[in-house]
């Protein structure tokens, strides 16, 4: 079994999810994990499929897509443990660094950031710019989840944000 982990970005337009996933799954592939998004006018993907046959005829087919640009890496057998993971949601004004000052945080801990997305919505009664940053972390048995989120907590509070 072949694993598989493309990257993709390009011009966004109805269809092109579709276009590609019909790719992978008319040359035998399945798709295991995935994340997609538009921003702006452009379309990012990263996906990991797995195959029993080579993939040439599914990069060739990729590759003839438009205005898409395409990375293929192979993937390791996926026989780590997985560890637990701690969600977090933080919210307030839009401001520089807050992204740099909460990951180097975890960092600081040891705690490993296996996802993260950061989103401008409007706040409710305003209707000004509110960000959120929702983050997963990685941790292990010794880690004290209560101290973690008091801490967050703290910083959060000198950044005048909400820890959800």
């Amino acid at each position: 079994m072949n694993r598989t982990i493309i990257t993709a970005i390009g011009i966004d337009r109805p269809g092109l999810v579709n276009k590609i996933t019909s790719i992978i799954n008319q040359n035998n592939g399945n798709i295991e994990n995935s994340k997609m998004i538009k921003i702006d006018d452009q379309f990012a993907i990263i996906m990991e499929f797995s195959i029993v046959e080579n993939i040439d005829s599914i990069k060739e087919n990729l590759e003839a897509i438009d205005d898409l640009e395409i990375y293929y890496k192979s993937a390791k057998s996926n026989k780590n443990i997985k560890k637990p993971t701690s969600k977090y949601l933080i919210k307030g004004a839009d401001d520089q660094g807050i992204v740099k000052t909460i990951s180097n945080y975890f960092k600081g801990r040891n705690l490993n950031i296996t996802e993260l997305d950061t989103f401008i919505e409007s706040a409710p009664v305003t209707g000004s710019p509110l960000f959120n940053l929702k983050i997963v972390v990685e941790y292990d048995s010794a880690t004290n989840l209560d101290k973690v989120k008091k801490e967050l907590e703290q910083i959060c509070e000198q950044l005048n944000l909400i820890l959800g």
